[in-house]
């Protein structure tokens, strides 16, 4: 359940930070500007690494 707390948090923490690189950007400037883009991407990924490094194995997966 821990895991379900932390994967949590790492998508608010990285939902706060994707919202700090949007801050005053409009779509055509996001579309014109590849390195918030690119930051947004980051912080987004790791969200999904953070999820990716808490998974338990499936309890019925072969070990």
């Amino acid at each position: 359940m821990w895991r379900d707390d932390a994967y949590l948090l790492a998508i608010l923490i990285a939902a706060g930070e994707a919202h700090a690189f949007s801050q005053d950007l409009d779509w055509e400037e996001f579309q014109r500007s590849s390195l918030r883009q690119h930051a947004i991407a980051k912080v987004l990924e790791k969200s999904v690494m953070a999820r990716s490094n808490s998974q338990s194995p499936h309890p019925f997966a072969a070990r």
